[in-house]
């Protein structure tokens, strides 16, 4: 337990800096925007099919390139939730810089956002207590809804009856 708390630390760590130099180096930001760009097509392929609403970013951090993604991929507004306020700081930052519209970022709690004006729903692997979270968005998710929720890398991907997607 104990090696699995400093293994997340560590992974928190190595990429809160590396979305830092991504704010300061346009050739790692394109590398951040071509990663995530591919993550969440793989991500949105299994459980998208045209659908308009809003859609729900849980764990942002300062470099939002999932919410980014998602909005590239599906053109629907994205919200994009975080509990750290320099993190928001720096997401707006970067909104501003590079022009970003249909974003907007919010300061709250992952596992106390009211997801009923949400189609779909995507918690970051960095969610700290994901669990926790993970647990409140499926005690209010509704059929029409879909929960993508990423825990590791490119893997291999399922969804379960309830339309939820746990990369595992």
């Amino acid at each position: 337990m104990f090696a699995s708390i400093l293994i997340m630390k560590l992974r928190l760590t190595l990429t809160s800096k590396l979305e830092k130099m991504a704010h300061r180096f346009a050739c790692v930001r394109w590398l951040f925007i071509g990663y995530y760009r591919l993550l969440t097509h793989l991500e949105l392929r299994r459980v998208y099919s045209n659908q308009t609403g809003r859609v729900l970013c849980i764990g942002g951090g300062a470099l939002p390139e999932t919410a980014c993604s998602i909005h590239y991929w599906t053109n629907n507004p994205v919200d994009v939730v975080d509990i750290d306020p320099k993190a928001i700081e720096q997401m707006e930052q970067y909104f501003s810089r590079y022009d970003v519209g249909g974003i907007q970022s919010i300061l709250a709690e992952g596992s106390l956002i009211d997801i009923r004006h949400y189609k779909i729903i995507h918690v970051a692997k960095q969610v700290i207590p994901k669990e926790q979270v993970v647990d409140h968005i499926e005690s209010q998710l509704k059929s029409d809804q879909v929960l993508i929720v990423r825990r590791c890398l490119i893997e291999k991907i399922h969804l379960s009856m309830r339309r939820v997607l746990k990369p595992c």
